[in-house]
């Protein structure tokens, strides 16, 4: 049985609000950003697409959630994954940027998130 924080939790989890944002949703808010530099915008929307495609997730069916991609980005191995350590580093950190920059950020200790417009 997956845990609270993975994926596969995530994506069968019965508590999981309906309209929760999706990785699809995540790539959209980026496509459309135009105060973003066209650089970075690259970037981020790079390393979802490869990540999720790494860890074998449908974008549009895998809830947002900073705490579980980041567990499953923290098993994927350099090497088994065709990748070099600083690429995997890379996406990591574009990822982290992505996922801040629409506003999804970890819960906090007490349990209260983030406020967002």
């Amino acid at each position: 049985m997956p845990d609270e924080t993975s994926i596969e939790a995530i994506e069968i989890n019965p508590f999981v609000e309906a309209d929760a944002p999706t990785y699809v949703d995540v790539m959209d808010k980026i496509s459309a950003d135009r105060n973003l530099p066209t650089t970075k915008k690259r970037d981020m929307l790079s390393a979802l697409r490869r990540t999720l495609q790494l860890l074998n997730l449908d974008p549009a069916r895998t809830p947002a959630n900073i705490t579980a991609i980041k567990k499953k980005m923290n098993e994927i191995h350099p090497a088994q994954a065709g990748i070099s350590a600083k690429t995997l580093a890379n996406l990591k950190s574009n990822i982290m940027a992505a996922l801040r920059h629409v506003g999804i950020t970890r819960h906090n200790r007490r349990g209260t998130k983030s406020l967002t417009p």
